[in-house]
């Protein structure tokens, strides 16, 4: 959970530099790319392996595995 809530917080803080961030339209994108894409799969990396440790009962959401195989 504290690794989930640190991403979380690193999200946060990337998704703030890009949106004050000068420049045109190239460094927006460059921000995004550079800052809130790695920090958003932290916060993935985090929230699957807390899927794996939580149980089905106690996890309100579809889990990323039970979304790709269901038919």
């Amino acid at each position: 959970i504290e690794a989930a809530l640190g991403a979380l917080e690193a999200l946060q803080a990337a998704f703030e530099k890009a949106d004050h961030h000068e420049g045109g339209g190239f460094e927006h994108a460059r921000q995004f790319r550079d800052g809130v894409i790695p920090a958003m799969n932290s916060l993935r990396d985090a929230c699957d392996a807390l899927e794996l440790l939580v149980d089905d009962e106690l996890w309100p959401l579809p889990k990323y595995r039970e979304i790709l195989f269901v038919h």
